[in-house]
């Protein structure tokens, strides 16, 4: 696998954690952002998933 390959599933990796509540980019434990930081996912994100 080349290293664009590899960035973009790690990539794919942090969002699907983030739909689920986890942080992805450090233990994928759940995700502990301040609620004012954080966003309401858009229709489209939420049709896809």
């Amino acid at each position: 696998m080349d290293r664009q390959s590899t960035l973009a599933t790690e990539a794919a990796n942090q969002v699907h954690d983030y739909y689920f509540g986890r942080n992805g980019l450090a233990n994928h434990a759940a995700d502990d952002t301040p609620s004012d930081y954080r966003v309401a996912f858009t229709w489209w994100e939420k049709d896809q998933r």
